[in-house]
């Protein structure tokens, strides 16, 4: 069992910072900061999105269009949108090279944020292996790629909010219910009307900046023990081959890195990470233990967690194309930060020559 808790775990491959922009001033040994001037001449001081536009342009979210325009009217895809989560996850998207969809291409500028969306389940398709990334992103396609996000980064996403009072809320799909509850409730999303969602109608660009913004202040930085102390986390993990037969010797290895900013006081020594894997009814799980070792990456330094695998299994357990439910408890100062996944194993992506 052991030997298969490690070879299955080594299929889990998924990614889980910032970047700001300001103008100081110095007078009298005050330090004070002053917004950058925004470079786009169709975003005017005193408008609803103003300030929106503005966080999101010095976070390096959001970009103009072109000719010093933001276009706050705008349509913005679902393409766009995959794009500017990645940015305000801050992970590296050089892993994910591969695609899931049939209308998303390797080596479009959004391919590697939309397979990173869909492996860690923040983002799912259209239908019929297609992604849509051209499509417009409606309100409720925003509120659910938020609330999964959210939920799979251990945040707290109790808080939902009765849409009886709303005459379209019959309107809302299925699979966004949760969602769009959610993010009423929490104000990232507001009634076009006093009595209605509009849950179908396209976000312009104004708005998804405002949402985001509004995300990230009122959502992200409460949301776990990790976001709150600047923490992030990379999930990695590499076979030699995908075994046709359970006699067969391979290699693999599952890793977790715990990334911090560098002035941080977490010790990772206080750090625990417990992975737990579900596959056609089997459930598998095991800590990860910490080496030791502190690794530097730019502004951030980062602690591995890991085990390595080497041996036959006895059975085959899954094959391309199985859909694996992996979660990732990590305790920071004692408290837990549950991380979830759907991860599609793939064997381009995670066997190493």
């Amino acid at each position: 069992m052991r030997k298969l808790i490690s070879l299955i775990l080594a299929v889990i491959l998924t990614a889980l910072s910032l970047c700001t922009l300001s103008v100081q001033v110095f007078a009298d040994d005050v330090v004070v900061e002053e917004p950058a001037e925004l470079p786009f001449i169709d975003v005017p001081d005193g408008k609803w999105f103003t300030s929106a536009v503005r966080f999101c342009y010095e976070k390096g979210y959001m970009n103009g269009v072109g000719d010093g325009k933001f276009n706050p009217g705008g349509t913005f895809t679902r393409a766009m949108f995959v794009q500017v989560l990645a940015k305000i996850d801050g992970v590296d998207l050089t892993p994910y090279t591969g695609s899931s969809f049939n209308d998303v291409k390797a080596g479009k500028w959004y391919a590697k944020a939309t397979q990173w969306a869909y492996m860690t389940g923040y983002a799912s398709g259209t239908g019929n292996g297609y992604f849509s990334p051209n499509a417009p992103v409606t309100r409720e396609m925003l509120a659910q790629f938020l609330y999964n996000y959210s939920k799979k980064l251990g945040f707290d996403v109790s808080k939902t909010a009765d849409l009886s009072a709303y005459t379209d809320a019959d309107k809302i799909s299925p699979w966004a219910k949760k969602g769009m509850s959610w993010a009423i409730a929490n104000e990232l999303i507001t009634g076009t009307t006093a009595t209605t969602l509009n849950p179908k109608g396209n976000a312009s660009r104004s708005q998804v900046a405002l949402i985001v913004k509004k995300f990230y202040t009122g959502v992200y930085l409460l949301g776990s023990a990790m976001t709150r102390n600047g923490m992030r986390a990379e999930v990695g993990a590499y076979v030699s081959k995908i075994p046709v037969d359970g006699n067969e010797k391979i290699t693999g290895g599952a890793y977790l890195r715990i990334f911090k900013p560098a002035d941080s006081d977490i010790d990772f020594h206080n750090v625990t990470v417990n992975a737990k894997l579900i596959l056609k009814g089997l459930t598998a799980s095991t800590d990860l233990p910490y080496d030791g070792v502190v690794h530097e990456s730019g502004d951030f330094v980062y602690a591995e967690y890991a085990r390595e695998f080497s041996g036959s299994l006895g059975f085959v357990p899954f094959k391309a194309g199985d859909l694996l439910d992996v979660e990732i408890t990590v305790t920071v100062n004692s408290e837990p930060v549950v991380l979830t996944y759907k991860v599609p194993v793939l064997e381009s992506l995670f066997v190493k020559e």
